[in-house]
Parts: structure tokens; sequence; C-alpha cells
């Protein structure tokens, strides 16, 4: 007959909340609009899921190099958590309870100010140690009841272990993965940062070991490229659409005019954009393509 357990999950943010001077919520997230133009799935075989997110960590880090580099974030990742399974017929034997067990694990894990010291003008903080770092310290941890004295490890089961419920998975190609989602600062150049990016990324790729891959789920720049090369080429075929119609409708010597003043309207068009910072995008393209056509008919009336 198995024991019947209890299980009590302390993640870094809890352990964190119990600090004096720590502060807790609530909290104000101001980046749920952020867009992250540029996704990298990164799956690993043969590797543990530990192992991964420390190359994709890697991985961020020498991304956030990158000129013109907004923000940079994991996706799919988990945290780690330790367990500690405790055992009823050992806690009945002690005579302590469960609660008891984690308040003195609260106390004895406390971070206090431990003073400073004075010497020649400097001030040095003093700081004790003795905080947990891994399952073995929190399984020697001495525990009292009474004036009885025994492990923590006599009554309870310490593992590492996820996070449960886990937090939404990353997965690419049916695999489980880590995504790294990147996004480029407001005043850069999406084509150049694309460029500098998949410069880096092949760089980063020749340095992981075998078995790490790495996978492009989002590609802003190549849909930007192909949109502003839609809308170019929209623009191009309009102004020849009405400089064909300006030679049909008004003849030789207004077409002439009409051929002459549209390229020398749009030249000077982009020489103000590029004075006044705006950029080729959808919506200048498209005011471009519809000025096309206002030029030829005011030739048109003014024959």
């Amino acid at each position: 007959m198995t024991d019947s357990r209890y299980q009590v999950r302390k993640t870094i943010n809890d352990i964190a909340a119990q600090f004096p001077s720590g502060l807790v919520g609530p909290f104000f997230n101001d980046e749920f609009g952020s867009v992250y133009g540029n996704i990298y799935a990164f799956t690993a075989d043969g590797l543990s899921y530990r192992q991964l997110r420390d190359y994709v960590e890697t991985v961020r880090n020498d991304v956030l190099a990158i000129p013109d580099i907004g923000k940079v974030e994991l996706i799919g990742t988990r945290d780690e958590v330790i367990s500690i399974d405790f055992s009823t017929q050992q806690l009945a034997t002690t005579g302590i309870s469960a609660d008891d067990v984690v308040a003195q694990l609260q106390a004895q894990n406390a971070v206090t100010p431990s003073g400073t010291i004075q010497s020649d003008g400097e001030k040095v903080l003093v700081r004790v140690g003795g905080q947990f770092t891994s399952e073995a310290d929190i399984a020697k941890i001495n525990l009292q009841q009474g004036d009885i004295f025994f492990r923590l490890a006599d009554v309870a089961t310490i593992s590492r272990s996820y996070q449960e419920p886990p937090d939404p998975l990353f997965r690419y190609d049916g695999k489980t993965a880590l995504g790294l989602a990147i996004s480029m600062a407001p005043s850069g150049d999406i084509l150049k940062f694309g460029e500098a990016l998949k410069e880096r990324m092949a760089e980063i790729e020749t340095r992981l070991p075998i078995g790490v891959g790495i996978d492009r789920v989002s590609d802003q720049p190549h849909v930007v490229e192909e949109a502003v090369g839609g809308f170019t080429k929209s623009l191009f075929e309009a102004v020849v659409i009405v400089l064909v119609v300006s030679f049909l409708s008004l003849g030789l010597r207004a077409g002439l005019v009409v051929a002459i003043s549209i390229p020398i309207v749009l030249a000077l068009v982009f020489v103000f954009m590029e004075f006044m910072g705006i950029s080729l995008q959808r919506v200048s393209l498209g005011a471009l393509i519809i000025a096309t056509g206002p030029i030829g008919r005011r030739r048109h009336d003014h024959r």
C-alpha cells in the first residue's frame, strides 16, 4: 500500500517573494502589442531540454549585438521547479505537519540585510550566504520538532522537474522546440536588418553542436521585400499605362509632354520623401500609383 503524498512546488519567483525587500506584483504589461517579425525554431536531437535552452540563451546573447536590434525573446520555455513530496506516514512519526516544514524552509532561505563595513571612506556591503542552490541543499536541511532534529530527506522526497501545468509549448514540424522571437528597432531598415540577421544566424549555426537544428519560421524582411516589389511593379505599370493612353488620346506632341512630366514629378516626389524621411511602404506606394492618373487627366484638361 503506497503512502498518500502531498506535493509542494516552489518556483524561483515564489521563493523571491519571501524576501523582505522583494517587489511582488501586480505588474503592468506594456508589451502585449509587440510584433516579432523574425522567429527561429531550435530543435535538439540527443540533447536534453535544459541543454537546448542553454544553447538558445547563448544564441540570444549573440543576436543582441546586431545593429538596430529590438527585443529578443524565447518562446516555449518551461520553468524548472523543485518538487517536495511529503510522506504522511513519516510526518506522523515525527509529529510535524507539512505546513510547519514549509515555514521552516522559508525561514532558513530568507535573505536579510547583514550590514556594512565602513573603512577608509569605502562602504562595503556584507552578505551572508546559505541560500538554496539545488535540490541536494534542500534535502540536507535540518528541521526541528520540539527537542528532535531530523533532515528533510527523512520525511520527503526532493526532485527537480518542470512546472505543471506547462505554459504553451512551441512545436516545429511536430517536434518540441524552443523559439527565438526577434524584433527590429523602430528606426531600423527592415531589409538591411534582415540581411544582417541572416548572416549572423548562419555564422551561429556553424558553431552549434551536431543535433541542434535551426529553422526559420517567420521572415518579415522577405515578406516586406515581396510586398514593396509588388507595389513597385504596379507603380511602373501604372506609369506605362498612363503614358500609352496619353499618346493614344492626346496625340504625339501632348503625349510627349505627359511622358516627360510624369517621371519628373515622380522623381521630385522621391526626393521629397527622402528629405522628409518617408519610407517606401504600402501606403506611400499606393498613393503614388493613384496619383499617376490625375497627372494625365490634368494634362488632358489643359490641352
